[in-house]
């Protein structure tokens, strides 16, 4: 593979993990407020105890989203930006530029391959 081909590629996995750290937050939001929009709405029917557990449900779903990988949702941010920007930049640079940048490419992806 070439340089733009690998560039692109780490360009969708940070898409893709960002996509992945939005949604599951969403998800989790969603669910907390659907068990309090169900207390609210049936919660006059269920026993107290239940209604203690499933507000706890509830409440626990919320909380959750404090614990949101907000410094890894900016890592890939910010490695997303460097991707595009050596993307943009790799097809109009001369030839000893774009050695350079296929030779970080290539560092990017042994560290992404040895984890």
């Amino acid at each position: 593979m070439s340089a733009p081909e690998d560039l692109d590629i780490l360009i969708e996995n940070q898409q893709r993990d960002m996509r992945w750290y939005r949604n599951f937050a969403a998800l989790l939001s969603l669910s907390g407020i659907a068990f309090f929009a169900g207390i609210l709405t049936f919660g006059h029917r269920l026993i107290p105890e239940a209604l203690k557990e499933v507000l706890s449900i509830a409440s626990l779903l919320l909380s959750s989203v404090s614990a949101f990988p907000l410094k890894e949702v900016i890592v890939c941010r910010d490695r997303l930006a460097v991707y595009r920007g050596l993307r943009g930049r790799i097809d109009s640079c001369p030839y000893a530029e774009k050695a350079k940048i296929e030779s970080l490419t290539w560092e990017v992806v042994r560290k992404v391959a040895l984890g």
